[in-house]
This record gives structure tokens, sequence and C-alpha cells, in this order.
């Protein structure tokens, strides 16, 4: 069984797609025999569409064509709210009319032999959610995708809470493990441990190094950094669990950003596009070879 995993990162996700087009000039199978699709916010997005039958290229236009109309703000809305500090960044109407075109009325049971593995958070029941639709463990059949879409993409501070349901990146940014674990399940496996290939796939990091060796810091000075370090130190935690479970057949692409790029920067978005196109930056040539045994 293989399973292809995508982190959240926001706008980064075309960073994901442009990498994902890469390895199909090489591997034009390589969506074909992908079995399970896992995702956590923009890579919710990405592994829902992949699953239904979407074009790479339909999902990286996702980004380039509609990046403004999701992270569209009016000066009144920002006087509004106090520019963030009382309200949502953005008005999540935008994303919505966006993946309503994308993914219709598709509901999770209409993927065919694809699986989908998704996370949230309910903030409700103050415990994250996965989404899937894996036949034999309480699947959520009757989710409409685009829902669910909303739902793992509903960052905090970014966008309102939709339905009771905030990012799946609060509790697991890099949901490769969660893949892992609902395919492995014991109620109902999917697969055996020997039987699995998995390729996860980052949004890339913006890197940080802090030159304090017995900092004291409070609230001030660890809040520009606090987000990064917890989204990103478990992202690297769920990186060598499933490495240690799956050796060589695992492999991550991740990869440093050259510079900070923010989830809703849409200004930097040809730059991200060029990032990744850059084969060396990711380090393509191993992938490529890995995955001719896909």
């Amino acid at each position: 069984m293989n399973i292809l995993s995508i982190d959240g990162g926001g706008l980064r996700g075309v960073i994901v797609c442009c990498i994902i087009e890469k390895i199909l000039e090489k591997n034009p199978d390589f969506l074909n025999k992908t079995d399970v699709f896992v995702g956590t916010s923009t890579g919710g997005i990405i592994s829902l569409g992949l699953a239904q039958g979407s074009k790479i290229t339909t999902l990286k236009d996702f980004y380039i064509l509609y990046a403004k109309d999701i992270f569209n703000k009016s000066l009144f809305a920002k006087h509004a709210d106090m520019n963030g500090l009382l309200g949502a960044d953005y008005d999540n109407t935008g994303l919505k009319e966006v993946l309503e075109e994308l993914f219709g009325t598709k509901k999770l049971n209409e993927f065919g032999k694809k699986r989908v593995v998704i996370t949230a958070f309910d903030v409700s029941k103050w415990k994250p959610k996965i989404f899937h639709n894996f036949p034999g463990l309480k699947p959520d059949n009757d989710q409409l995708a685009r829902n669910v879409a909303l739902y793992t993409a509903s960052a905090p501070t970014y966008f309102r809470i939709a339905n009771n349901f905030t990012d799946g990146g609060v509790c697991v940014n890099n949901p490769s493990a969660v893949g892992l674990c609902q395919v492995l399940d014991r109620r109902a496996p999917s697969a055996e441990m020997d039987d699995i290939k998995l390729l996860s796939i980052s949004t890339g990091a913006n890197a940080h190094q802090i030159n304090d060796p017995n900092g004291d810091w409070g609230l001030l000075k660890w809040a520009p950094k606090l987000i990064d370090v917890m989204m990103e130190g478990a992202a690297n935690i769920a990186d060598y669990q499933c490495r240690q479970l799956l050796g060589d057949r695992y492999q991550r692409i991740k990869f440093n950003l050259p510079k900070p790029f923010h989830m809703d920067d849409t200004s930097k978005l040809s730059e991200m596009v060029a990032l990744g196109n850059n084969e060396e930056l990711w380090e393509a040539s191993s992938i490529y070879g890995w995955i001719k045994n896909w």
C-alpha cells in the first residue's frame, strides 16, 4: 500500500504542487499507484483534490488564481476587528466559494478506491478529529469533501472556526504518522507493515536559531517563534516515528526555506513556485529513484 502525506503551510502548498508535478514528469503513474492520501490544512486540500482525481495543475491553479480571493480583507474589516486582535484576519467566504468550485457536492464515499485521512481539531470536544473514508472504522462517508477541506484549513487567527473545527495543524502539521496508524488500525487493518511505502512532503521550514543558551524568555520573546517551534518540532517527531517504523520504505521531502514565507503572503507566490521547481532544493534525484518502485 502506497501512502502520500502532505503537511500544512497555507499558500506554501503551491510548492508541494510543483514538487508533485516534477515527480509526475519522471513517474507518470505515481498518483494512480497511490492508495491513501493524507493531509493537514493546505495539505488536506491537496490530498482531497488528488483523491477525487483532480489534476495537479488544477490544484496548483487553486493557489495561483484564487489566493487573493481567499486571503482578502477590506480596510473596514481591518478596523472593525482591530487588525486581527478581536477577530480572524480573513472572512472564510472566499475560501468556501473556491472549495465549492473545486469539490462541488462530492462526499468522501465517492472517491472510488482512493482513501483519505484528513486532520482537524474539534474545539467543542477539545481533541483532534481524523476524517477518513476507510470501511469498517466509522468512516465519515457522508461528509462533503468541501466541508472537510474547510475544517482542516481553518487556521486559528487566519480564519474563523468552522462548525466547531479548526486547522489540524494545531495538533499535527505533519500527518504522516497519523496516516500510517490509520492504515494499521488493528480493528480493520488495511495493510501489513511490510507492505507499506510512505512519501511525506513538507511545505518547507522557516529556519530559526536562538543564540541565548540560558535565555529567560517570557511570552513577548517567545510569541514570534512559538508557533514554528511547536509545528516544526512535532513535524520532526512524526518524521522520526515513520522512519523508525518503515525504514527505507519511507521518504520525506523536507527543506529549509531561503527566507520566511508567511502562509498568507500572496505577493510571494511566484517565488514559492520557483522553490518547488528547484529540484536541488528538495533533492529530487534520490526521490525519483525511490518512487520507481512505488
